[in-house]
């Protein structure tokens, strides 16, 4: 499906530039604020940046993909481990490969309101806390633990400036557990979903 999903995309930025009437690209930033369904984690803070390119084939709709690089996952504060320690200032960091492919639907002026998928590559997957009695750092890898793939709903609103400059702000429903199993995630019972809440600027060419 990832591949497949990927083949899509990169199928339909080949194809846009030859069709545009209204085609523009550039480069995105902005921040993740993310979280682990299922969990008493709470929400972790991440960068995302990445490009898009949009084609706006009428006056109100335009087709935009992106390819973003994203930083997501959640903390906690404490959490006990099965062998009776307690874990500090825990962390659990998952960074995708986002494509998200949005219909924007423009209201007033460069106002716009956006909604699609997104198929998401796995890059790594990272456990980590510090145990306070022995003055410990753990890291654990825990990609394996992980699906190579997410797919989420995304969506939000935007406002695209004249001068080129876009800010938007959306938020990602996941669609699929992203967990094979626990494990490190005990609590879970392999069940979580990804959320996450973005705000991005950008700048279009």
């Amino acid at each position: 499906m990832k591949k497949l999903a990927i083949s899509s995309i990169l199928l339909m930025l080949c194809a846009i530039p030859a069709m545009a009437q209204d085609f523009g690209w550039g480069p995105k930033i902005g921040m993740n604020s993310s979280r682990l369904t299922h969990s008493t984690r709470v929400n972790k803070q991440g960068l995302t940046f990445g490009a898009f390119a949009g084609l706006r084939f009428t006056r109100m709709l335009e087709v935009e993909v992106s390819a973003m690089y994203s930083q997501q996952g959640a903390k906690m504060d404490n959490e006990p481990l099965s062998d009776g320690r307690i874990a500090r200032n825990v962390k659990t960091r998952v960074d995708y490969l986002n494509f998200p492919v949005v219909l924007k639907c423009y209201v007033i002026g460069g106002l716009n309101l956006f909604a699609g998928p997104q198929f998401s590559a796995i890059l790594s997957a990272k456990h980590k806390y510090h145990i306070a009695s022995e003055d410990t750092k753990v890291v654990r890898n825990i990609k394996p633990q992980m699906k190579s793939g997410d797919v989420a709903l995304v969506l939000g609103a935007g406002y695209q400036f004249k001068f080129g400059l876009n800010l938007a702000i959306n938020y990602n429903v996941g669609m699929i557990n992203t967990l094979k199993y626990g494990d490190v995630l005990d609590e879970l019972h392999g069940r979580t979903k990804n959320g996450n809440f973005q705000i991005t600027a950008g700048w279009r060419f």
